[in-house]
């Protein structure tokens, strides 16, 4: 979790230490598995997806919504193309 309000970070209560980074407070989350990860994308956030090689600012892509992310496998081949 990363944040530039503190407010946001805590408002998750986990264990372990909120440490300054930069100019954001971060967190970092539990492990926690589930089957998908259901995000409502507003006008006052700025929620963005972030991984290996990718970041994606999610309401400049998709505007205010409802965002269900589910994990998916595809082909490496595909996936390098851009393709499902």
């Amino acid at each position: 979790m990363r944040s530039r309000d503190l407010r946001a970070v805590e408002y998750f209560r986990w264990d372990g230490r909120i440490r300054y980074l930069g100019d954001e407070f971060v967190q970092d989350a539990p492990p926690n598995q589930v089957p998908a990860l259901v995000i409502r994308v507003t006008a006052e956030g700025t929620q963005r997806l972030r991984g290996a090689g990718f970041d994606i600012q999610l309401r400049s892509q998709l505007g205010e919504t409802v965002v269900t992310v589910t994990p998916i496998s595809v082909p490496r081949v595909l996936a390098l193309l851009g393709h499902e």
